[in-house]
C-alpha cells in the first residue's frame, strides 16, 4: 500500500521517507525515521502530537532542545498530569535538577523538591521548602549557603532570621532582619520580628517604636503582641511530627485537595481565625504578575471573594479568610444537585463579582464550577484569582476541568478580555442546567461564540439577556458537568466549546 515509502526507506532516503510518512499521518513511522536521522526535535514534536509527552521530553533532552522540553514540562504542570512523577525522573537523570525540582514542588513532593533545588544550587528555594517542612537546621544551612554568594537577598535574610529565632537566637537574627526590612516585600514581617526580638532581649522602648511603625499602639501589651511568635518557638527545632506554625503566624492544619494548586487550611495565630493558605511553587520573583493582580483584588476587598489577609511574596504564598463550603462542582455531582432557581441566583452573584473585578482591570481567567464556593443560603465566593498568570509559568495547576470552560481564544494562548470571563460564566451555567434548553439557544449562541466580537458587548447586555431567560422551563443540572458540543471549526477541539451550530438549534450533545 505504501510502496513508494518502502522504496525510499530501502534506498536509505530516510529524510524524504519521514516527510512522506508524516504527510500521510503515519506518525509512529515518521517519528522512528526522524530518530534514525538524529532529528530529535522533529521526532519529539511528533511524539508530542501523539500525546506521548514523556517520549517527547526524552527526545528533546537527547537532542539538547531545551526550550521544547521546557514547553512540554510546563504543559504537564498546567494540566497536573499523571505523568509528572515520570517526567521528574527524566529531567533528574539528565541532571536538569531545577526543572525536576519545580515539577516535584508542583505536586507537593516537597522533600524531593528541596533535595533537587539543592542539587541545582538553588539554596534559597531549598531553604524555603525545608522550612515549610519544619526541617529547620537544614533550612538554616541552605539559607546560609545562599547568603554567602548573595548576602543582601532580603528574602533569604528574613528566612535565616526566622530559623534563628526558632532556636532562640534573637540577637543574631537582628542584623539579618535589618537587611530584610529595607525591601518592601519583607518590611512588615521583618519589623514585626525585630519588635519581637527587642522585647525578648528586654529593649522595650525599641520594641514599642517598631509597634508604631507597624501601625499598632505603643501601649499594646508586649506579651499579647508576642503570642503568635511565641507559639512558633514552642515548636522547638521543628524536627518532629505534628502541627507547626508558618513564619510564626499560621498553624497549618490540613490540605484542601479540592482546590486548585497547593492549598491548606490553617489557623492565623495573630487574628485567631481560620485561613486558607495557597502556596505558589517555584521562584516567587518569577510570579510578579500573579502577586500584583492579587494585590488589586485585595485592596479594596473585592465583593464576592474571600478577603485576602496577607500576600507574602518572599514566602511564596497568600493567606485568605477561610470559607468552609463545597465547590459548585461538588454540588453538581451530588445526588440532589441545584435546581434552576439556585443556578440563576449563583450565576447572578458571580456576574456581579466579575463586573466589579473588570471595572478594576482584573480578569479572572480560570472560571469553572470548581472555582466557586457555595455556602449557606447559596452565598457564593469566586476563588482562584490570578491563576491564569501562573499557568503561563507552570507554577500551579487548575486542572483539565478548568480548561474545558475556557474561552477558545484563551485556550490557544491569545489574550482575553471581559468577554472571556463571561464566556466561562455562561459555560458554567450551561453545565448546571437541563430540560428544554432549546428555548435558551439564542443566549448561549451569543455568550459562547468562539469569536469575542460576536458575544455580548457589555455587562449590561449580558445581564439583561441572562435575566430574560425562561427560567420556569428549566429543571436540574446537566447529566455531566462538561457536556460535549460542537467545537468551532477554526479552533482546536480541546474540551467542550458549548457552541451550537445554529442559534435556533436545541443545545443537545452532538
Amino acid at each position: 500500500m505504501h510502496h513508494d515509502l518502502d522504496q525510499l526507506i530501502h534506498a536509505g532516503d530516510y529524510r524524504a521517507a519521514a516527510a512522506l510518512a508524516e504527510a500521510r499521518g503515519l506518525l509512529p513511522l515518521a517519528r522512528d525515521l526522524y530518530t534514525r536521522l538524529f532529528d530529535y526535535e522533529r521526532a519529539g514534536h511528533l511524539a508530542e502530537a501523539q500525546g506521548d509527552h514523556l517520549a517527547a521530553i526524552d527526545l528533546f533532552l537527547k537532542g539538547q532542545h531545551l526550550e521544547a522540553a521546557e514547553s512540554v514540562r510546563r504543559r504537564l504542570m498546567a494540566e497536573l498530569s499523571d505523568a509528572i512523577p515520570a517526567a521528574i525522573e527524566r529531567f533528574e537523570q539528565r541532571a536538569f535538577h531545577l526543572q525536576a525540582a519545580e515539577l516535584a514542588e508542583s505536586i507537593g513532593d516537597l522533600a524531593r523538591a528541596a533535595r533537587l533545588y539543592e542539587a541545582s544550587s538553588s539554596f534559597a528555594r531549598a531553604g524555603r521548602l525545608h522550612e515549610r517542612q519544619g526541617e529547620l537546621r537544614r533550612a538554616g544551612e541552605c539559607y546560609d549557603q545562599h547568603l554567602r554568594g548573595t548576602p543582601h537577598d532580603p528574602a533569604a535574610n528574613l528566612g535565616l532570621a526566622r530559623v534563628l529565632q526558632r532556636f532562640g537566637r534573637h540577637r543574631d537574627a537582628l542584623p539579618l532582619l535589618a537587611r530584610a526590612a529595607g525591601d518592601d516585600r519583607c518590611a512588615e514581617d521583618a519589623a514585626r520580628r525585630m519588635a519581637f526580638a527587642f522585647f525578648k532581649l528586654g529593649y522595650l522602648e525599641a520594641g514599642r517604636a517598631l509597634l508604631e511603625r507597624l501601625g499598632l499602639p505603643r501601649t499594646l501589651d508586649p506579651h499579647r503582641f508576642m503570642l503568635p511568635l511565641e507559639a512558633e518557638l514552642q515548636d522547638g527545632q521543628g524536627e518532629h511530627d505534628g502541627q507547626r506554625s508558618l513564619q510564626g503566624r499560621y498553624r497549618v492544619e490540613r490540605p484542601l485537595p479540592q482546590r486548585a494548586g497547593v492549598c491548606f487550611l490553617a489557623f492565623d495565630l495573630l487574628r485567631t481565625t481560620p485561613v486558607t493558605l495557597r502556596f505558589i511553587p517555584g521562584d516567587p520573583d518569577a510570579h510578579a504578575d500573579f502577586f500584583d493582580e492579587i494585590a488589586r483584588v485585595a485592596s479594596p476587598p473585592l465583593p464576592g471573594t474571600n478577603r485576602i489577609l496577607e500576600i507574602s511574596r518572599d514566602g511564596g504564598f497568600i493567606a485568605t479568610e477561610a470559607f468552609d463550603a463545597p465547590t459548585l462542582q461538588e454540588l453538581l455531582d451530588a445526588p440532589d444537585p441545584p435546581r434552576a432557581p439556585r443556578a440563576r441566583a449563583i450565576t447572578l452573584q458571580l456576574f456581579e463579582t466579575l463586573r466589579r473585578a473588570h471595572e478594576r482591570g482584573v480578569l479572572h481567567g480560570a472560571i469553572s464550577p470548581r472555582a466557586v464556593l457555595v455556602g449557606p443560603g447559596d452565598l457564593c465566593r469566586l476563588v482562584d484569582w490570578g491563576l491564569h498568570h501562573l499557568e503561563r509559568q507552570a507554577a500551579t495547576q487548575t486542572g483539565e476541568h478548568t480548561f474545558a470552560f475556557r474561552a477558545p481564544e484563551r485556550v490557544i494562548g491569545r489574550p482575553g478580555d471581559f468577554t472571556s470571563d463571561l464566556y466561562s460564566l455562561a459555560a458554567s451555567l450551561y453545565a448546571a442546567l437541563t430540560g428544554p434548553l432549546a428555548s435558551l439557544a439564542p443566549f448561549f449562541h451569543r455568550a459562547l461564540s468562539p469569536h469575542p466580537h460576536l458575544r455580548h458587548t457589555s455587562h449590561d447586555a449580558f445581564k439583561r439577556d441572562l435575566q430574560a431567560l425562561p427560567w420556569h422551563t428549566l429543571t436540574a443540572h446537566a447529566p455531566t458537568p462538561t457536556p460535549p458540543a460542537r467545537p468551532a471549526a477554526d479552533l482546536p477541539a480541546e474540551g467542550p466549546r458549548f457552541l451550537p451550530e445554529d442559534p435556533d438549534a436545541p443545545l443537545t450533545p452532538a
